[in-house]
């Protein structure tokens, strides 16, 4: 035994050994950090709320009037929205 501690390829094959533990370990750690920043970006993503929503018959003015007010509830600025309303002029039939 004393024999085999002395020999250069006892101690290369430990080296060997840690250096692949260190390895996987790094691994390891580099999938904890991705992960945790992928988390961080959908925590701070931006998105909008619909406040106070509402139909009113105007005066003076065509049949009614709709307003809907977009809140940015998110952690950051939105940019570069677009989207799209549908106005049906017909009954719907149940």
């Amino acid at each position: 035994m004393i024999e085999l501690l002395k020999s250069g390829t006892f101690w290369a094959a430990i080296a060997t050994i840690s250096a692949m533990v260190a390895a996987i370990a790094a691994l390891y750690s580099v999938k904890i950090s991705r992960d945790s920043a992928n988390i961080e970006r959908l925590s701070k993503r931006a998105y909008f709320t619909i406040s106070s929503p509402g139909i009113k018959k105007m005066d003076n003015s065509p049949p009614y009037r709709i307003q809907i007010t977009f809140v940015n509830a998110g952690h950051n600025p939105a940019i570069s929205v677009s989207g799209k309303i549908l106005f049906i002029d017909q009954a719907l039939e149940v």
